[in-house]
């Protein structure tokens, strides 16, 4: 884990703060539909599109864990999308 590091900031701002060539993302939100999950008002559904236009701007590279819903692959379609076999 040597060069790991763990910060607890809003995730726009972690995202602003770490984004420079080289960088790779692991995001897992609420999956869509369950936005309330992580706490309320923590992350909601206006924040996916937010999070798909800010990643369509960063310098880095990511790995975004959602579920497989029309609203996912319509809000990051503009993105490589591979759906996993999690069963």
């Amino acid at each position: 884990m040597a060069g790991v590091v763990i910060e607890n900031l809003p995730w726009r701002r972690f995202i602003e703060r770490y984004d420079r060539p080289g960088t790779l993302f692991y995001l897992d939100p609420p999956y869509w539909g369950s936005e309330d999950n992580y706490g309320r008002a923590v992350f909601g559904r206006d924040d996916f599109a937010e999070l798909a236009d800010v990643l369509s701007r960063i310098r880095g590279r990511f790995i975004l864990s959602l579920n497989a819903v029309q609203g996912v692959f319509e809000t990051f379609s503009k993105f490589h999308i591979e759906e996993v076999d999690c069963a």
